[in-house]
């Protein structure tokens, strides 16, 4: 008897390409990159590059840059500038800059400009590396000291050593542990100190009621990357970014395969705590906890006003971001995938889908069983689509493969999606 012949009849099948995040360790979900430069979370799961950054100020020796009472004020060398003009000198070297009753105070140097009577002098107090204020008064911390001015008032050594037991005296303690403090802020009603593996926070609204406690044997190694996001309080210390909102703090960088930090300056935006170290700033997104690349350059400080963020960085440059017209170029690269090994089962094509600004360019590269990355498709949005933002979907025909990578490298803004497409067997006529 003859049998019928069974022929495999070939099905398609789609499933969502996501991009959620930054993973650089060795083993990472699908849905992360393992690679990026450029990067913003703001489209979340699609690709998107940052928005541009704007050259401001280019200062000559650049140490310092803030914005206070919406001016920029920064050192170059060891000149001070308010506004564009210079208004003092300083030595070099790091600076804990505060906005106090419209003086802007200098440690530890005790230089202070009035802004608002234009007028630049030097004052008495106690040594202070860094300083944050607090019910009116400036709180300043050097070795394991910690001081606090009386109310309103800084310029003289009576107006932080006036112990008399009133509620308008200055106050001062010591904190008997190994190490100095190494930063200090205001957060959530309260002082926070740090040193490199302690924390304590001061609870209490006169000096007869302050008090200092132990908070956690987790501490901060660069004053410069503490700030508040969304009522969280980030900081770094050698493990890598740690977050603290009460109780004990967590580290919350492990996606970065951080080995060892020896620095890192920071800020936050209300929903994004912007992290730069060893050359490149990354952001991590509170909403979905996400980390991304999002600028590669080394940044000295950050500062903002009501509603930007700048940046001095270490090319001398300060820059607002999000403003200008530069042609931000970005990469995105997926994990290996080792998808293709199902037996009625393989990756037919990637789909892209595209939304492309004017004169943005794309190109997708892809490389199997870890070999050399092949161009495989390039797309410029010009004048002649008529389009200010144009839209397309691009397909890339994959082979049979053990494993396969994908690589964009885009300039200008772009948004991508993605989309897998399965060849499904079936024994079945």
């Amino acid at each position: 008897m003859k049998l019928p012949q069974l022929f495999e009849i070939e099905n398609t099948q789609y499933g969502r390409l996501l991009f959620r995040g930054i993973n650089k360790n060795e083993i990472i979900s699908d849905e992360e990159l393992a690679d990026g430069k450029n990067l913003d979370s703001e489209l979340i799961p699609a690709i998107c590059p940052r928005k541009p950054i704007e050259k401001i100020k280019k200062l000559n020796d650049p140490q310092f840059f803030q914005i206070i009472n919406g001016k920029l004020c920064y050192i170059d060398g060891t000149d001070f500038y308010y506004d564009g003009t210079k208004k003092g000198t300083v030595k070099k070297g790091k600076k804990s800059v505060i906005d106090f009753n419209g003086n802007i105070v200098i440690f530890p140097d005790k230089k202070y400009y009035d802004y608002v009577e234009d007028k630049w002098g030097e004052f008495e107090a106690p040594d202070i590396d860094y300083a944050t204020i607090h019910y009116n008064r400036i709180f300043g911390i050097k070795g394991s000291d910690v001081r606090a001015s009386k109310p309103g008032q800084f310029k003289e050594m009576t107006h932080w050593e006036d112990f008399s037991g009133t509620a308008l005296d200055s106050w001062a303690a010591d904190v008997y542990s190994p190490g100095d403090f190494t930063g200090i802020t205001t957060y959530q009603d309260h002082v926070v100190f740090f040193k490199g593996d302690q924390m304590y926070e001061l609870y209490g609204y006169i000096p007869s009621q302050f008090k200092i406690l132990e908070t956690a044997k987790v501490g901060c190694i660069d004053y410069r990357s503490i700030a508040e996001v969304a009522g969280m309080l980030f900081f770094v210390n050698e493990k890598g970014v740690q977050v603290y909102t009460g109780g004990m703090p967590r580290t919350i960088s492990q996606k970065l395969n951080i080995q060892k930090l020896t620095s890192g300056v920071g800020i936050g935006d209300g929903r994004k705590y912007y992290i730069s170290f060893d050359g490149t700033t990354y952001i991590y997104d509170t909403w979905n906890q996400l980390w991304y690349p999002y600028l590669d350059k080394e940044i000295i400080n950050f500062s903002k006003d009501d509603k930007d963020i700048y940046a001095l960085a270490s090319d001398g440059y300060i820059y607002k971001l999000e403003s200008g017209d530069e042609q931000v170029e970005w990469m995105a690269e997926t994990k290996i995938y080792d998808e293709g090994l199902f037996n009625k089962k393989y990756l037919k094509a990637i789909r892209l889908k595209l939304k492309m600004d004017l004169d943005a360019e794309l190109k997708v590269y892809v490389r199997v069983d870890e070999g050399d990355y092949r161009l495989r498709h390039y797309l410029k949005n010009t004048e002649l689509y008529h389009k200010t933002h144009r839209e397309s979907i691009i397909k890339i025909p994959m082979q049979r493969a053990s494993n396969y990578q994908i690589k964009l490298e885009g300039k200008g803004r772009a948004i991508v999606y993605g989309e897998k497409e399965y060849a499904v067997g079936s024994d079945k006529q």
